[in-house]
């Protein structure tokens, strides 16, 4: 699906910030996110109580035709493997 490119540090839409992209690829002066990078802990909207301290939260959905140290690319339209989206990247460059 298209969308702009996720970077290191952009938060999820409950906070959850993507982080270790990868270094040698970088967007705006900020590594890409890829499939499988972490994202930190952090507190969804009422309806869950938390995505998740102690468990490993990472980009679990990405574009799987644009790759980066062979790992699909994360774009805004992904989600995380706790369900929640991206929801935004950087506005300068576009996949799909």
């Amino acid at each position: 699906m298209p969308g702009q490119v996720v970077t290191e540090g952009i938060p999820n839409v409950c906070g959850g910030q993507a982080t270790k992209g990868i270094p040698t690829v970088r967007v705006g002066g900020a590594p890409i996110m890829v499939s499988g990078s972490p994202v930190t802990p952090h507190r969804p909207p009422i309806i869950k109580p938390l995505c998740l301290t102690g468990a490993a939260v990472t980009v679990a959905r990405s574009n799987s035709t644009v790759r980066a140290g062979g790992l699909p690319i994360v774009v805004s339209t992904d989600a995380d493997s706790c369900g929640h989206s991206r929801g935004t990247g950087n506005p300068t460059v576009r996949i799909g």
